[in-house]
């Protein structure tokens, strides 16, 4: 298991409403390019567009035949995850 260091000083500036948006602390494209590709490059993952959240968001789901049983493990069907884009948008309205 991966062992994490706590998080240090204040967390990121989001939106309060749906769909919730991260605001500040940002990674640069590159890393969240690198994100993406080593989350889509699990044994047994597809990547799709998401079922759940805006438009270009793309999941995280598990190939048919390699889910769980517990339902609670997933947000619609087989996708357990999401990855936003990395746009900034204005606060909510």
């Amino acid at each position: 298991m991966l062992k994490i260091p706590p998080r240090i000083g204040p967390g990121p500036v989001t939106t309060p409403c749906a769909p919730h948006t991260q605001i500040s602390q940002n990674p640069e494209p590159e890393f969240h390019r690198a994100f993406k590709d080593r989350a889509f490059d699990f044994p047994f993952v597809t990547r799709q567009p998401s079922r759940i959240s805006v438009p270009g968001v793309e999941a995280l789901c598990l190939k048919h035949g390699h889910g769980s049983s517990c339902r609670e493990a997933f947000m619609i069907g087989n996708e357990f995850a999401h990855i936003h884009t990395r746009r900034k948008t204005e606060a909510c309205t």
